[in-house]
């Protein structure tokens, strides 16, 4: 569909972007990325459960963003995924150098490394996310790209239970996958928008212009990532029987004393009551 509108703006940390919003048809507007998703990097965000001006109301999706922000621990790295997403490691590396969050910063090609300094300070519960975590660096990035009339251009991904880990120590008595990471997010060029209750869809259309260097020309491509479903799924319980069971009168009987308000049991996290 050939309507258009063009947005030039700045970002706050200095980024000239040129937003195109494009509108599309709506019907199955997001079968095109919901297809492109079985080998191709991105997201797409939607649900089929009611609840009035949420969820049932948008899809948000997208293929081959430029830029991916992944953690484990306290590393985090940021890694162009095509050419354009190469163009932004500049001022993302420049925005992080100025970050007394960060302990050790480096460039390696196409990806910036960075090492979250562990907290010399102690700090309350209500005051825990002042302390350094890699979401202060998150946050420092993503203020590189905001601007506060922008809606769409931000990350997008999923965020794992082991960030926990990062506001208070714990001791781990489980093994960790090597390569298992604690959060995995991208950032997109191309946002798909759709609007059930409108009926409407629209693509959000970003290029990016660092130091007289621009995406105009730089291809919206990636690497493709195909889907390969697992041929044997190993099954495995870690509760002998009657085990949970058992563990679960603890809980009761902790319950009756006021020892315990609430509790998820688990073999390995949960002890009976002195």
């Amino acid at each position: 569909m050939s309507q258009s509108e063009i947005r030039d703006y700045v970002t706050a940390g200095g980024v000239r972007v040129r937003r195109t919003r494009r509108a599309e048809r709506y019907e199955n507007a997001a079968e095109g990325i919901r297809t492109a998703l079985d080998e191709r990097r991105g997201v797409l965000l939607a649900s089929s459960f009611e609840y009035p001006g949420r969820y049932t109301r948008w899809d948000i999706g997208f293929v081959d963003p430029p830029l991916e922000l992944a953690a484990r621990g306290r590393q985090v790295t940021v890694r162009a995924l095509n050419a354009r997403g190469a163009l932004l490691l500049d001022p993302v590396h420049a925005a992080l150098a100025e970050l007394d969050a960060v302990a050790a910063l480096e460039r390696d090609g196409d990806t910036v490394h960075a090492r979250v300094r562990d907290s010399d300070q102690w700090f309350p519960e209500e005051l825990r996310s002042r302390q350094p975590t890699v979401f202060s660096v998150l946050r420092r990035i993503v203020a590189l790209f905001g601007d506060p009339d922008e809606r769409y251009l931000g990350f997008y991904g999923a965020f794992g239970y082991e960030l926990a880990f990062q506001f208070e120590p714990t001791r781990l008595r489980l093994p960790r996958d090597p390569s298992d990471r604690d959060l995995v997010l991208y950032l997109p060029d191309r946002v798909l928008v759709v609007d059930h209750r409108r009926e409407l869809a629209h693509t959000h259309c970003y290029e990016f212009e660092v130091a007289g260097r621009s995406t105009d020309t730089l291809p919206c491509d990636g690497e493709r990532t195909p889907y390969a479903p697992a041929r044997d799924v190993e099954s495995a319980c870690d509760h002998a029987p009657g085990e949970y069971a058992a563990v679960v009168r603890d809980a009761i009987e902790c319950f009756r004393r006021g020892d315990l308000f609430e509790v998820v049991p688990g073999q390995m996290f949960f002890e009976p009551c002195p």
